[in-house]
């Protein structure tokens, strides 16, 4: 009782905080603008408010383009879409595109969700035809959250909770673990609760959604967090299909999430009927393409086209040789070398799955505090890139873990400037929780250990991953006795990467080449070639297009790239 009160007494003040904060921004976006410009977008939200030339000309530009398309198409259900994260206009400007595709080639009409102060999001919408806009409430569900979690003590039970099919309650540790750069939870606190009842109230909103509007379906990349895993598994679990982007520098595809049973796969996950029918039909090509691409990747040429990470980890990178290495760290150079690869701690936790380590951190501790007693093998600690765009955010990182042990001459932290190339060819083994490290080890025939399932682990190592921390540690402490990577393991992570990288995405007409899925993003450069991709489109030459059509009607995962299939 004593907590629920004391809970209900925060509540109140972190709600009127959200309110005020609300009102108070009410009060100041106008002044961010011409106040002229500002009235008149009040008054015809097609309006575009905002000064910067560059954005200006692609809303006009956008608004010619599509003028003439039809936003009233006869068949009455809608394709929801979803834009929530306002900080990153790219964002907007993708699912805007994605879906304007999806409504001429299912002849379904559009209707927008956003934050309710998000006029950016808004204008961009509004210039692809989305006229009917909806907008995020702040209702709250906080003594019903009460009731729900007043039999859930530790932090293993609130991670179960599913409801009505959705699992609230890992959405919400994720959510706390991103927003709070706090990257373990050891015990349950107030903010549980406050944000499980948001998570409660997302789900009400989507019910009332498909209740008020007939939806079709969704276009929604994000899954992670709140509200976004909440509206993703909402619409999973009552057979609606949900339409993300996959890629997204100079190609991208559109991934089709068609059951609740894909709500922890990736939007770049291969499906296995894809894998198999190109291994069996075109191995050789897949063979060949998807080695020229991991070349590429490991000597950084396939900047973030690859992954959101590939320009920072390969900027300003020099090779090494175990040589040097083990000259650097004073090594035996007859002892092996594992390389712990880590992840961005505060990102991911739940994207794909089964996991041994409740998060990144939790796995990351207890692997360093187990090698520092194991010194058979010489161990680097390799940091994720994205490490650099959580600085600001994390309360720790990869660096600050390995800086609170105690000095162990037979562990140390990769040089910055290692290249990735040299890192893989000096070492023996890698050990990762969930990484793309463990399909680049198994394309040079080297072992892995994981610690959960990955978007290639069902392809490449079914059953050989541990199921739980006495297999993990029993393996880590011996790493040569773990199965030796196979010939056909070796050709399948060549084969998964051509599908995953090439088949499987496409060059769009209109997409600008420097999207940026992170704080790097240069907004302005964006629009500018934006604009140019508008007054070059071609819609006879729009390949894109045509493999969208032929993803519908054959029922495909993603967008196929069929051009490389003739590849000679």
């Amino acid at each position: 009782m004593i907590k629920n009160l004391k809970y209900l007494s925060l509540f109140v003040i972190y709600f009127t905080h959200e309110l005020i904060r609300h009102h108070v921004n009410s009060v100041i976006i106008p002044f961010r603008f011409n106040l002229i410009k500002f009235l008149k977008h009040k008054l015809n939200k097609n309006y575009n408010p905002f000064n910067d030339e560059n954005f200006q000309s692609f809303i006009t530009e956008n608004n010619k383009l599509w003028l003439n398309s039809s936003n009233n198409y006869s068949d009455k259900e809608n394709i929801l879409v979803t834009s929530l994260i306002h900080s990153h206009s790219g964002f907007s400007f993708y699912e805007a595109l994605i879906s304007k595709y999806l409504s001429m080639s299912k002849k379904k009409n559009l209707i927008g969700l956003i934050r309710k102060q998000d006029i950016k999001s808004e204008v961009i919408f509004r210039s692809y035809g989305i006229k009917k806009i909806l907008y995020l409430n702040r209702i709250n569900f906080f003594i019903k959250t009460l009731k729900i979690l007043k039999g859930y003590k530790s932090i293993d039970d609130f991670l179960n909770i599913k409801i009505n099919g959705i699992d609230h309650g890992k959405a919400v540790y994720e959510h706390l673990v991103r927003y709070t750069g706090i990257a373990t939870f050891n015990k349950l606190n107030f903010k549980f609760y406050y944000f499980f009842s948001k998570s409660l109230h997302i789900e009400n909103l989507c019910s009332e959604l498909i209740k008020q509007n007939k939806i079709d379906s969704i276009v929604q990349s994000e899954c992670q967090f709140v509200p976004y895993s909440t509206i993703f598994q909402f619409f999973l679990k009552n057979n609606y299909r949900v339409y993300a982007r996959h890629g997204g520098e100079k190609k991208f595809s559109i991934r089709v999430f068609s059951h609740l049973s894909e709500a922890y796969t990736i939007r770049a996950e291969v499906s296995k009927k894809t894998f198999e029918y190109v291994s069996k039909n075109f191995k050789d090509i897949a063979i060949s393409e998807g080695t020229k691409h991991l070349k590429n990747r490991f000597f950084g040429l396939v900047g973030n086209q690859d992954t959101g990470s590939s320009k920072i980890a390969n900027k300003d990178k020099k090779d090494y040789t175990k040589k040097e290495i083990c000259k650097l760290f004073n090594w035996d150079i007859n002892k092996k070398i594992a390389c712990v690869y880590s992840h961005a701690l505060i990102d991911g936790n739940y994207l794909q799955g089964w996991r041994i380590f409740k998060d990144n951190l939790t796995w990351l501790k207890e692997t360093l505090n187990f090698i520092k007693k194991h010194n058979q093998y010489n161990w680097l600690i390799k940091p994720h890139p994205m490490e650099i765009e959580y600085d600001n955010l994390s309360k720790t990182d990869t660096k600050k873990e390995f800086n609170l042990m105690k000095y162990l001459t037979h562990i140390n932290l990769v040089p910055n400037d290692i290249s990735k190339i040299s890192l893989i060819g000096l070492t023996d083994f890698a050990v990762t929780c969930n990484g793309t490290a463990a399909l680049e080890y198994a394309s040079f025939g080297k072992k892995s250990l994981m610690a959960g399932r990955s978007d290639f682990s069902d392809i490449l190592f079914k059953d050989k991953i541990p199921k739980n921390k006495n297999e993990y540690f029993e393996r880590l402490e011996n790493l040569d006795f773990i199965e030796e990577i196979s010939d056909e393991q070796i050709e399948n992570a060549k084969i998964y990467t051509f599908v995953q990288w090439k088949l499987n995405l496409v060059d769009h007409p209109l997409n600008p080449p420097k999207m940026e899925p992170n704080l790097f993003f240069d907004e302005n450069s964006f629009w500018v070639d934006a604009v140019k991709k508008i007054k070059n489109y071609n819609e006879s030459n729009d390949y894109f297009k045509k493999m969208l059509s032929y993803q519908i009607e054959n029922d495909y995962r993603h967008t196929p790239n069929l051009n490389i299939l003739n590849n000679d």
